[in-house]
């Protein structure tokens, strides 16, 4: 399935003109922060986005179902972003206690706590803006769907768009491919990541000091996921313009 996204790219080549072309939105991602972008080539423009709490103006006057799905989405990166402070104080207090972890008032108990909390902290801020992007991908997904789409592929004619559009429904642990208004799941958007981890162990499986090494560095480039890495951001954007052109072809 997620190979089959990149083949309605080759519509490039083709005019884009109809009202989808023009209006329907797409992220771009880039290293610390996430762009909303309408339209696609030439005609595209940078209408919102952000770094803490992404978002655009366009949502302020759609329909209630929209409306309501953006302001949840700002609600969990609003909260993404307090649980961050949160965090980012708790490392500085963790790393100024254990500074002095030898004066006499050190207690174990906070000193453990303490790194334990600011962890726990970061987990739900992560969590929050999980959630705050699943909500801004689906207010995405229904405002795309009002705009008419005069690029056809006749192999899925007969699959509506409330059937067959894919949009990305993010998670924790991996991010998912959804399909249609019943959001049926259809495959993992990190499969290409899957696939590239292998490749590395596979090339590193001779020496067992660099399998060792390499199976460390997977883990952590895994945990680390799309937002910390150049590459990954780009890889995410391109997906997000595959969907965009495959959700174009249907009727």
């Amino acid at each position: 399935m997620v190979g089959t996204l990149f083949l309605p790219l080759l519509t490039l080549t083709q005019t884009l003109d109809s009202t989808y072309d023009r209006r329907a939105l797409w992220l771009a991602h880039g290293p610390g922060a996430t762009g909303v972008v309408q339209g696609m080539g030439t005609q595209a423009a940078s209408v919102g986005g952000g770094t803490f709490i992404p978002g655009t103006d366009l949502f302020e006057t759609a329909t209630d179902r929209i409306r309501s799905e953006y302001g949840a989405s700002r609600a969990g990166f609003k909260r993404f972003t307090v649980f961050g402070g949160l965090q980012i104080a708790g490392m500085l207090a963790t790393m100024s206690y254990y500074g002095g972890r030898h004066h006499p008032k050190w207690k174990p108990g906070f000193g453990i706590g303490l790194p334990v909390a600011t962890f726990a902290v970061g987990w739900v801020g992560q969590a929050n803006a999980i959630r705050g992007e699943d909500h801004l991908r689906r207010a995405m997904w229904w405002y795309n769907r009002e705009f008419p789409r005069s690029v056809t592929d006749s192999a899925r004619a007969n699959c509506s768009y409330d059937r067959c559009a894919l949009r990305i429904r993010p998670r924790v642990s991996s991010h998912q491919l959804v399909q249609g208004v019943a959001e049926l799941p259809v495959g993992s958007a990190d499969s290409q990541l899957e696939l590239f981890a292998a490749a590395v162990l596979y090339a590193a499986s001779r020496n067992k000091v660099v399998r060792g090494f390499s199976y460390g560095l997977l883990v952590l480039s895994y945990g680390a996921g799309h937002s910390t890495v150049y590459g990954a951001a780009q890889a995410e954007s391109e997906l997000d313009q595959a969907i965009w052109f495959y959700n174009r072809s249907l009727p």
